[in-house]
């Protein structure tokens, strides 16, 4: 096993702050250049809009975002309180990449080109390979229980 139980449980609340910091980062610095842009506040981009293709997948990112808040308050919650709702909540960072990856590939400005739709292929590829390797080893710890 190349990284060890005890190692990943150091390093995956290091790598959820992460995530956290450059998406927070990622949202502020896209209100910031519409604000600047625009020559006024751009707080409607804050909450939902279903007006067409571009703001229904900004759209997106938002929930995508508040989903990541939320697995995050989880986490945190999990320290005090490992309650299967709680756990179930942790686990909503697999609508948050659905979302986040549909929200980049729409209206990404890397995503229009060969080498952005290489990388978000890629990047499905081993966000599957993750899904498939859960799933499958959480059927065989339930199968050993049994």
């Amino acid at each position: 096993n190349p990284v060890s139980m005890q190692r990943m449980r150091l390093l995956h609340p290091l790598m959820g702050a992460l995530v956290i910091l450059l998406a927070l980062a990622h949202a502020l610095l896209f209100f910031t250049a519409v604000s600047v842009r625009q020559g006024d506040t751009a707080w409607g981009l804050l909450l939902p809009g279903f007006r067409d293709f571009y703001h229904t997948h900004l759209s997106l990112g938002v929930f995508g975002l508040w989903i990541l808040i939320a697995v995050m308050m989880s986490g945190i919650a999990r320290l005090f309180n490992a309650s299967s709702a709680v756990r179930m909540l942790h686990r909503g960072y697999w609508a948050s990449i659905t979302l986040v990856y549909i929200h980049a590939l729409a209206v990404g400005t890397e995503s229009q080109s060969r080498a952005g739709l290489i990388f978000y292929s890629v990047l499905a590829g081993v966000i599957l390979i993750l899904l498939v390797m859960r799933l499958f080893r959480r059927n065989r710890s339930v199968a050993v229980a049994s």
